[in-house]
């Protein structure tokens, strides 16, 4: 077992050396091992959760590229979220389920897959400003892109702003797990893993440089119930903005929430346009937010 342990322990720290453990800190459970410290019980997990998957936190500026018939909406205060499934149609579950797959937790984790796919909704956005690729991918040959100050209010556990990871940069994690497959019939097991990998994209999408908020209604649902238990019945502190609806022209799941909620806040600050728009252009006048018409 010692043997094992020790070869285990010289696999991980070929691929990733700063990850300080010792060999009695390994446990195998069935054919997962696991990393377990006095910091941690789920220690591996942790580590490449920081290393690939770190989120945004502090205030920043991030752009929103889309059709110009869902400008006006926003205009008038409300953002539409995009169930996860919308991202995993046909031709694109490489996305996310080929990602659990290379990682090896296909069998330990399709209940947990199904549940992150139907309780999380994305905002799609990206650090790309004046992108004309952008511009001819998205919006169906209508595209416009909001500048947005996007700032994640404290204490909203349900949100999660990050950078989407693409597939190159996760090599070393997925070679660890193919080495201690084929030598000792194992894998590390990466606790959470199905949560993480909403954030990944295969190396095909990444002139995208995705960011993307997702809001978690797994987590929400679970901190309505602490406040209904806790708050002495005063339970509308947290608003119900979980309505899920169906987009008629798409079939695609969505949620629409006001710019700024309980959760987060989108400010537009500009907008650019391929054609002027009046009423877009009276909306963003009263408001303040500058307009570009860009050929």
């Amino acid at each position: 077992m010692v043997i094992r342990e020790d070869k285990i322990k010289q696999l991980i720290e070929i691929h990733f050396p700063d990850l300080q453990f010792e060999a009695h800190e390994i446990f195998i459970e069935e054919d997962f091992i696991r990393i377990e410290n006095r910091n941690s019980e789920n220690y591996f997990s942790d580590y490449i959760e920081s290393k690939y998957f770190e989120k945004i936190n502090e205030e920043v500026l991030i752009y929103h590229y889309l059709n110009t018939d869902y400008i006006i909406p926003i205009l008038k205060g409300k953002i539409r979220l995009y169930n996860l499934s919308k991202y995993l149609k046909e031709g694109d579950k490489k996305e996310y389920i080929h990602f659990i797959n290379r990682v090896g937790l296909e069998f330990k984790s399709e209940e947990k897959i199904s549940e992150v796919k139907d309780k999380t909704f994305i905002l799609s956005l990206t650090n790309k400003k004046d992108s004309e690729v952008h511009f001819e991918r998205f919006g169906e040959g209508n595209c416009a892109c909001i500048e947005f100050n996007v700032r994640k209010l404290k204490y909203s556990s349900g949100i999660e702003i990050g950078k989407v990871e693409y597939e190159s940069r996760l090599n070393k994690l997925f070679c660890l797990q193919q080495c201690l497959n084929e030598q000792l019939n194992l894998k590390l097991y990466i606790s959470n893993f199905h949560n993480s990998a909403k954030f990944f994209k295969q190396n095909y999408y990444e002139w995208e440089e995705e960011i993307r908020l997702c809001y978690d209604v797994n987590l929400l649902d679970f901190k309505r119930e602490l406040v209904k238990r806790f708050s002495e019945g005063k339970e509308d502190k947290l608003k119900e903005d979980t309505e899920v609806k169906t987009d008629v022209s798409t079939g695609y799941k969505f949620i629409e929430l006001d710019l700024k909620n309980d959760y987060f806040e989108l400010k537009p600050i500009s907008i650019q346009l391929k054609e002027a728009n009046t009423e877009i252009i009276k909306l963003c006048k009263e408001q303040n937010i500058k307009v570009e018409i860009i050929k």
